[in-house]
């Protein structure tokens, strides 16, 4: 009976050993997702401001043409 109660004793230690290393895991597992959340943010707003410099250059690229155009009407 003694060696039962050892036996149950030492289950119940690794269980809770277990269970402070689930918490421990569980703890980095949601400070990764915060991370992979902020990575995902910032890659979201890096292509938002690539696509407005894009569409900037294309702009000030039809303008050069426009200016360019009108300038060489002023040649002589």
């Amino acid at each position: 009976m003694a060696d039962e109660v050892r036996t149950l004793a030492s289950l119940q230690q690794r269980a809770l050993e277990i269970s402070g290393v689930a918490e421990d895991q569980s703890g980095h597992a949601s400070e990764v997702s915060v991370s992979v959340r902020e990575i995902a943010d910032s890659s979201r707003e890096t292509v938002d401001s690539i696509t407005h410099s894009d569409e900037a250059s294309g702009e000030i690229a039809s303008t050069l043409s426009a200016l360019q155009t009108k300038a060489s009407q002023f040649r002589v």
